[in-house]
């Protein structure tokens, strides 16, 4: 019951990601099964620069600034 919950909740959103569209049920399944909902304020920050990624962030409705930085190495 609960894949099928998180199926109805997140599988239209893995469908518009390329990545996903050719991906086997069971592997969609076990995706869906391991998302987490996230809400986020205006202006809050969601990864900074230098964060190690460990997590896959899908944006369902918003919209996000993407800064980046140029780096100068000094050696």
């Amino acid at each position: 019951l609960r894949t099928d919950i998180a199926l109805y909740l997140h599988r239209d959103a893995l469908e518009k990601i390329p990545l996903f569209r050719n991906t086997s049920s069971s592997f969609v399944s076990v995706l869906v099964r391991m998302m987490k909902p996230s809400i986020c304020a205006p202006g809050e920050y969601i990864v900074k620069f230098g964060d190690i990624g460990r997590e896959m962030y899908f944006l369902q409705r918003g919209m996000y600034l993407n800064w980046q930085y140029d780096l100068e190495f000094i050696y």
